[in-house]
């Protein structure tokens, strides 16, 4: 709550406009780069105000949707990391929750939107028994080239850092881990339901 309370006092006193929308997206990149989360989370909040194409069809999804938001199925296997973190800072900042339920999966840059949210405050919850994919990843340096980056520091829930380091850390190249989903559930909440997918374990 402090976090999202601290990210909707700075929104207001950031200006709008930057030189550019790519001299924005250089400056969250650099501030990702850093570990500088908060300011990257500012200064992609303030590129989508700018340019919204940059948040791509969920971002779109996103600040249409009626809160709680069911994660559509066409999202659950994840996407553009970039603009799923964007997606993450727009439900921090409208206030609405966030649910991924209704789906057997959520691999990849789905696991990192649920993560991100519930890290800056966000309300957010999974659905039960679902397969959890994480994998490494390219992603964007600030001078354009891409990098292999492993999921696992990218996570900001420790008991999911520490469960992927516990099994030697990330399999080679693209390939998938699975996270229990027990984990997932007691890192993330899970979501109310009536389906059995939805319901408590017996």
């Amino acid at each position: 709550m402090l976090i999202r309370i601290f990210l909707a006092a700075i929104f207001t006193l950031l200006p709008t406009t930057f030189a550019s929308a790519q001299d924005l997206e250089l400056e969250a990149l650099k501030a990702e780069q850093k570990g500088l989360k908060q300011q990257a989370a500012r200064l992609v909040t303030l590129l989508l105000l700018n340019d919204p194409e940059k948040g791509g069809e969920i971002a779109k999804w996103a600040a249409k949707c009626t809160s709680p938001c069911v994660l559509p199925k066409e999202y659950t296997g994840g996407g553009n990391t970039q603009q799923f973190r964007a997606t993450a800072y727009l439900f921090v900042i409208s206030g609405k929750e966030l649910q991924v339920k209704g789906s057997d999966v959520c691999n990849s840059a789905c696991t990192i939107l649920v993560d991100q949210v519930s890290y800056y405050g966000g309300k957010t919850c999974v659905g039960w028994d679902m397969a959890w994919g994480v994998h490494t990843a390219a992603e964007p340096a600030p001078d354009g080239s891409y990098y292999l980056s492993p999921d696992q520091y990218r996570y900001e829930a420790p008991a999911i850092r520490e469960w992927i380091a516990a099994q030697g850390g990330m399999k080679p190249g693209f390939r998938y881990r699975y996270v229990p989903s027990e984990l997932v559930e007691q890192t993330y909440g899970l979501c109310p339901g009536t389906t059995k997918i939805e319901s408590p374990r017996p």
